[in-house]
């Protein structure tokens, strides 16, 4: 009896072990999982309220280019993001250096500081007017932050590793010559 007890204990023992290995495996999985380890990164940096996400792996940027803007979720998201009118500046300094800002001329909503760096793309930081992705600024639950994952769509201002600037302005349309 006392080896059969004996016996069980130590298959109860490796049961555990295997279980508990298992366990730290899957977190690993799903910890590397870009899309969550995205939204883990998310903190709220002050009241304004201001975020900031840093965007692990690619965003599907080729998937989108294939697709084009007639892709119904990219539509979708044209819509959730139309605006009013800004204004930019651009200016050289002295020394060389340039200088680039904007005016924000929507209503004032969470804004989120976005750092991506895709594989074989560019580097670059953003600002995304997240409201506009479903978000307003009050702690949302793991599954209504899954809009954020679609923030690099909805980007308002950014630059790139090289310093390429970019930014949206919704002007008047005008006639051209």
């Amino acid at each position: 009896m006392g080896y059969v007890l004996k016996h069980t204990r130590k298959t109860w023992l490796k049961g555990i072990l295997l279980s508990a290995v298992l366990l730290l495996v899957a977190a690993l999985v799903v910890l590397s999982y870009a899309p969550l380890r995205t939204l883990a990164t998310l903190r709220k940096v002050d009241d304004h309220p201001l975020y900031v996400l840093e965007y692990h792996g690619g965003y599907l940027f080729d998937w989108y280019l294939q697709q084009g803007v007639d892709s119904p979720i990219f539509k979708r998201l044209e819509a959730m993001n139309r605006s009013g009118g800004c204004t930019t500046f651009a200016a050289q300094m002295p020394d060389g250096e340039v200088l680039y800002g904007r005016n924000f001329d929507w209503r004032p909503h969470a804004a989120l500081l976005l750092f991506t760096d895709p594989p074989g793309g560019h580097a670059s930081v953003s600002m995304v007017d997240i409201h506009y992705l479903g978000y307003r600024g009050e702690e949302r639950s793991w599954t209504q932050r899954l809009m954020l994952l679609f923030a690099p769509y909805v980007t308002v201002d950014g630059m790139n590793e090289h310093g390429l600037a970019v930014s949206i302005m919704e002007v008047p349309c005008r006639p051209g010559p």
